[in-house]
């Protein structure tokens, strides 16, 4: 029932050629051995050259998460100007019953 004990996520990112949008590639891990999960949601942090945080953002996945499996993701997403990089992380997913 606490998806964040057993979800992690992964991944890289690259900027669109024109600058535009980010283009995430990751990988989801559920370590639950019996519990499967849908609609994770990650959220993107922006930050610039001096480090200070530009914005946040949301994202959810629409897939479902089994047990004991990793699974990718593709995200295209808003860029920010002046964004050095960003950071994202799993904040939350739906139990799948």
């Amino acid at each position: 029932s606490d998806p964040l004990r057993f979800l992690s996520v992964d991944g890289s990112y690259n900027e669109s050629f024109w600058g535009t949008e980010l283009k995430l590639k990751g990988k989801v891990t559920n370590s639950a051995t019996i519990a499967d999960y849908k609609d994770i949601v990650i959220k993107i942090t922006y930050y610039s050259k001096t480090e200070s945080v530009i914005g946040t953002k949301k994202h959810t996945i629409y897939q479902v998460f089994p047990p004991n499996q990793v699974k990718e993701f593709k995200l295209d997403v808003q860029n920010y100007e002046d964004v050095e990089s960003i950071e994202f992380e799993l904040v939350g997913a739906t139990p799948n019953n």
